[in-house]
């Protein structure tokens, strides 16, 4: 039969250390995209994201709330979550983007408020004329 061996102190050490380097490499990476870039781009520039929520402060990456990125020469596609601080307090924001031919639009972009409230800036109507672009 299998014996349970009991593993060692530093083999636990050496797997935290690793998990922590590759948790950090990740979120670096991901802050480096061409997707991430456009998608804070969006939220500090879009007229409509001001609208609903005001002067935005402080744009904070949700690495924990996990993100999607997917690409190739033929498109992508990428989910990211953020935490912004605007002048109406805190909010969260989640984007889908799209690429074709090396552009990343929002296609989808909702507005979670500190009261729970969810508001669609950019809904699925930006999907399709994405789509017809390609």
């Amino acid at each position: 039969m299998w014996r349970l061996i009991r593993p060692k102190g530093r083999h636990l050490a050496a797997l935290a250390v690793f998990l922590s380097l590759l948790l950090a490499l990740l979120h670096v990476t991901a802050r480096h995209t061409d997707a991430y870039q456009a998608a804070e781009r969006f939220i500090s520039s879009d007229g409509r994201i001001t609208e609903s929520i005001g002067t935005v402060q402080a744009i904070n990456f949700k690495f924990w709330d996990g993100f999607h990125f997917t690409s190739s020469s033929n498109g992508g596609e990428a989910n990211f979550t953020f935490e912004v601080v605007s002048s109406r307090g805190l909010s969260i924001i989640e984007v889908k983007l799209l690429s074709s031919s090396g552009v990343w639009r929002v296609v989808i972009a909702d507005v979670r408020s500190s009261n729970g409230a969810t508001l669609r800036i950019v809904g699925a109507g930006g999907l399709l004329s994405t789509w017809i672009l390609c």
